[in-house]
């Protein structure tokens, strides 16, 4: 009895803890954030304005609207709907506490997957746990801190979709996995590149779980239809694909509304393109040494999809590495980095990866940290943070000041972050899966 009272007020201690940190980042991210005019929100209103009233939500920049084309699936429209009534500041403020909560939750999370590994090293160690703790978070926020600020200061969608991908995977980790399927087909649904998601359960062999996030991303895709037909014209879904999904060629960057030369796009193939071609004329002045590494289309297209090639079979390895049957108590900590490098994957493939979007790397930042934690002389985990440290935050433009700032976003730095999480988050998976031997469940 009084370790079940002793349990409950731990975990009454836990959830106040969490509620407190949300509202400290909520007035935070209000105070900093929350009165900027040029952000992300007015874009999402608008479209989900458009959505209420039936009427046309993908629509051309300068001639159905002012705003920047909305890129996101129709499903992504739903998540502005409930403050649709309220007055501009009201707004603002919602909005930022809405983040604010859903990127406390994904810390939460994230907290809860890596917990039993650094309560039984503390103990091997006869370490203070607080201590472990302590030193992951510091070496997480210290890689990811330019990301999580990012969705933050534009007031973006983005840690809907880390949410909803840290939700998939804590199921994953516990072999939930229809909440699993859930979380990832509802992310899907809103972005589309966690998709790649269904590429990790294929060879992991979760039926189930394939199963249940395909009917989620297939519910939520036409849920915006069912709920407020449109006016005029076929559904919202087809729009979308006539908009974006048939100008989107696999190797080349940009497509439908985005600019192939463009400083913003950090995935592969734009990075790879604006490192070999001139920029456009308005921008050579401020882009004068580029390109850096000058190479023909042919050949930067060759070496675009074999290195795409390679991003996705990093995902199906990562897959393969996790199948079977439920292992021992490092199987949190292989699937947080399995959903690791799928992230890295999601970002490096997609065919627009804004900085906003690189949110996601929380998880493979977590995942590779406290591998290293628990291994402290683990050189390629520390070559990896620091790397990542380097290329991430060290290359922000709170860092460098705008104008070298913007030169060195051109190079690709957080591209190259991406790149070097996903490859430390393969290490992890690879490195835990030797350790673990099967156990029987039955």
């Amino acid at each position: 009895m009084t370790k079940t009272l002793n349990n409950k007020s731990t975990q009454k201690t836990k959830i106040t803890g969490w509620l407190i940190a949300w509202i400290v980042v909520w007035l935070a991210n209000w105070a900093i954030y929350g009165t900027r005019q040029h952000t992300g929100l007015p874009l999402y209103l608008d479209a989900s304005q458009h959505y209420v009233e039936g009427a046309k939500l993908y629509r051309t920049t300068g001639v159905d609207t002012d705003f920047d084309p909305y890129a996101y699936p129709p499903a992504m429209a739903l998540t502005a709907v409930p403050i649709l009534p309220f007055s501009e500041t009201v707004q603002k403020f919602l909005w930022a506490g809405f983040n604010a909560g859903l990127l406390v939750f994904s810390i939460a999370l994230v907290n809860s997957i890596i917990r039993n590994s650094l309560v039984q090293r503390a103990s091997q160690r006869r370490e203070h746990v607080g201590k472990l703790f302590a030193v992951f978070w510091i070496i997480v926020g210290a890689v990811v801190i330019r990301h999580i600020l990012s969705p933050l200061e534009n007031q973006s969608q983005d840690v809907i979709i880390l949410a909803l991908v840290t939700w998939g995977t804590w199921a994953a980790t516990r072999r939930k996995d229809l909440s699993m399927g859930i979380g990832w087909g509802t992310a899907a649904a809103l972005k589309l590149t966690p998709l790649l998601f269904l590429a990790l359960l294929v060879p992991q062999g979760r039926i189930k779980g394939f199963i249940a996030m395909l009917a989620a991303f297939i519910i939520v895709s036409i849920a915006p239809d069912l709920i407020i037909p449109r006016g005029e014209g076929g559904p919202r879904i087809v729009s979308f694909y006539e908009s974006f999904g048939g100008a989107i060629r696999p190797g080349q960057s940009g497509g439908a509304h985005w600019s192939q030369w463009n400083q913003l796009n950090q995935n592969l193939a734009g990075t790879l393109y604006r490192l070999s071609e001139p920029p456009p004329d308005q921008l050579k002045d401020r882009y004068p040494n580029f390109p850096l590494i000058p190479m023909s289309e042919s050949l930067r297209q060759v070496l675009t999809y074999a290195l795409q090639g390679c991003i996705l079979l990093a995902v199906l390895v990562a897959g393969w590495w996790t199948r079977g049957p439920p292992r021992t108590e490092r199987a949190p900590i292989q699937f947080l980095a399995a959903a690791g490098v799928t992230v890295c994957a999601m970002l490096l493939l997609s065919p627009m990866s804004s900085k906003s979007h690189f949110v996601v790397l929380l998880l493979p930042a977590a995942a590779i940290a406290v591998h290293w934690v628990m291994h402290p002389m683990n050189l390629i985990c520390i070559a990896i943070l620091l790397a990542s440290f380097a290329t991430g935050t060290l290359t922000s433009k709170g860092i460098l000041g705008k104008d070298l700032g913007e030169i060195i976003l051109a190079i690709g730095p957080v591209t190259l972050s991406a790149l070097l999480l996903g490859v430390g988050s393969l290490y992890v998976t690879w490195s835990q899966t030797r350790k673990m031997p099967a156990t029987n469940t039955d």
